[in-house]
């Protein structure tokens, strides 16, 4: 009995895959599937447009950016400071050119970039971690800077 009731079950299955029935029920569960694919993409286009409002910021001309000055930021060297969402830390100076680590505290707290500017280029401003800033004075173990809103 139980032979004939495998060969049974198995009959209809293979007669159940080639009907026409399932064929439209296949056709429509992925027209539905493309279709929220379709809204979920639209969505996120329609209603994030911070995801596109980030990448002209970072890359604004610094000289066209003349704000007030947000944050005074005394860095010594080898001391992290925090400000706002990372942390920076001074490493001095080598001929013309400032090294800063930058801990990105959101993204990954147990990492530092290392940062390294030209000290004119520096007094004229620079961008670091989406912040503006311009350098006040440098020396061995100091770096003054202020972070300007943008």
């Amino acid at each position: 009995m139980a032979l004939i009731l495998n060969r049974f079950t198995i009959g209809v299955a293979a007669e159940m895959e080639h009907s026409p029935k399932s064929k439209w029920l296949t056709f429509l569960f992925f027209l539905a599937s493309s279709l929220a694919m379709g809204y979920f993409v639209f969505y996120l286009v329609l209603y994030a447009p911070e995801f596109a409002a980030g990448q002209p910021m970072a890359q604004a001309d610094p000289a066209n950016i003349k704000g007030p000055v947000d944050t005074t930021v005394m860095l010594s060297r080898g001391q992290a400071v925090t400000v706002g969402k990372i942390k920076l830390t001074y490493q001095g100076i080598e001929g013309d050119r400032i090294f800063i680590d930058v801990t990105l505290l959101e993204l990954d707290p147990g990492y530092a970039y290392r940062r390294e500017f030209d000290i004119q280029e520096a007094e004229k401003g620079f961008w670091m971690a989406e912040k503006y800033f311009r350098m006040v004075s440098a020396g061995r173990s100091v770096l003054q800077i202020v972070r300007v809103q943008g």
